[in-house]
Parts: C-alpha cells; structure tokens; sequence
C-alpha cells in the first residue's frame, strides 16, 4: 500500500511537462449571422518533452467544435474529423487553410468580439484560450472565401 501512495504523491508532485501547449495567431474569420459552419486557424507549440495528445476541442460559442484535416483523394480535396491530434514534443503543428484547421458548427452568440475555446487533452484536461475573429478581407489582403462552404462535408 505505501508504494502506491508515494507514486500517487511523485506524480502529484511532477510538473506536468506533457500538458504544455503553446497556442498562438488563433483565428476566425467574421461572417454573416446566417453562416453555420466556421474555420478556425492557429499554431500549436509544445515546448515540453513529452508529445501532447488533444482528444477534442468544444466552446460555449459553438455548438460543437472540431478538427479536421483536408487531403487530397481521386484528385478531388475533401476534408474529414481527426480522433486525435498529436503536437510531437518541441514541434509545432499549424491549424491553416488547406491543412488542418478547426471545424466550429452551430454558432450560439455573435462572435465578433472573439470566443473563448478549450482544447481537451488526453494526459490533463481542458486548457482554455481565445480564438478572435478577424474581417474576412485582412487575411493577406485578399476576401476569404466563405466559411459555410464546410457545411456539405
């Protein structure tokens, strides 16, 4: 019984290297009130020694949130939901348009002042940070094509 209870108090005590996460340029463009399905982009850094795990994401702006990635099949793009991402230890993985990004469905509140979102990952929990919202034209300049065109996947 005491070897259980000292490893149970060593792991209390770690510092928990594996639920690190770095997470920064985290976006959403704006959209019209009648848009059902937003993308979302940002860069994911793990500065720690351990892979971390991220198992979901959810915000209360949004009915649900996920992440996906885009691939390329029978010379057509399509796009499909990840059971988990891994950010490999000292990596940084990038959420970008044509790779992957985040799936926000079902818009709850206006997000125009950006929105609170929490990542669950696999080894502590939910680690909380904010996506803002960006107009759609100062993406490089340019008009972004809409963010409800994800809704036919």
């Amino acid at each position: 019984m005491f070897p259980t209870t000292l490893a149970l108090l060593l792991m209390a005590a770690a510092p928990d290297a594996d639920c690190r996460l770095d997470i920064s340029h985290a976006q959403i463009g704006d959209a019209p009130p009648s848009a059902r399905v937003r993308a979302g982009y940002a860069s994911l850094h793990n500065p720690g020694s351990e892979a971390v795990v991220i198992r979901g994401a959810s915000s209360p702006a949004f009915g649900a949130v996920e992440i996906h990635e885009m691939f390329e099949k029978d010379g057509m793009m399509r796009m499909r939901p990840l059971k988990e991402l891994v950010v490999p230890a000292g990596e940084t993985v990038e959420l970008e348009r044509g790779g992957l990004h985040f799936m926000l469905f079902r818009p709850q509140v206006d997000t125009a002042g950006g929105i609170a979102t929490t990542l669950t990952l696999d080894a502590c929990g939910g680690l909380d940070f904010d996506i803002a919202t960006i107009d759609a034209h100062d993406r490089d300049g340019a008009a972004a094509p809409a963010d409800d065109d994800h809704d036919r996947h």
